[in-house]
């Protein structure tokens, strides 16, 4: 089995699992796959100029919900860590701070103002609930924003996924 499990919202990539947004189905694929070492997810990001593409380093939750409701899942601890969980070594990317909000909601300049007063360089809206079932299972995470009409193309991909495969072994 792959040491590493990719996760792709909104932009379909080869050799990924793709989701139009955050929901059972990524829980389920996380826990199906919690024998793996790292979880690579790309998602899109807002509150940066367009064409940025940016390495998460860290999260503030504001989604107001957390993905591990109800009973504990075997493939972790009821109270698991959460430092150390994403990977932020991947040379030529920025780095942020992302604030997960819930999908439906879209800030006006005075809730981005509030983001970026508590510490968020940028908002998503589905890499934060990914990462915490994540590191619920074990897991280490290397999260990518895009932002604007900005894709990967394959060779950036190859790059990245290269880079992991090695921190993987």
């Amino acid at each position: 089995m792959d040491n590493i499990l990719k996760i792709s919202f909104g932009q379909k990539q080869n050799d990924f699992h793709n989701f139009d947004s955050f929901n059972q189905d990524v829980i389920d694929l996380i826990r199906d796959n919690c024998q793996a070492k790292i979880v690579v997810v790309i998602d899109k990001g807002w509150g940066l100029p367009d064409g940025n593409i940016c390495l998460v380093m860290d999260h503030i939750n504001l989604t107001g919900d957390n993905p591990l409701n109800g009973e504990n899942h075997s493939c972790g601890p009821r109270f698991f860590k959460m430092t150390d969980l994403y990977i932020t070594e991947c040379d030529g990317l920025g780095k942020c701070i992302t604030a997960g909000i819930k999908d439906t909601i879209k800030p006006d300049a005075n809730d981005i103002s509030k983001l970026t007063s508590i510490g968020a360089d940028c908002w998503s809206y589905n890499v934060v609930p990914t990462s915490i079932v994540a590191a619920h299972a074990g897991l280490r995470v290397l999260a990518i924003l895009t932002f604007g009409s900005t894709a990967f193309d394959e060779t950036v991909i190859t790059k990245i996924t290269q880079g992991v495969k090695e921190m993987a072994l």
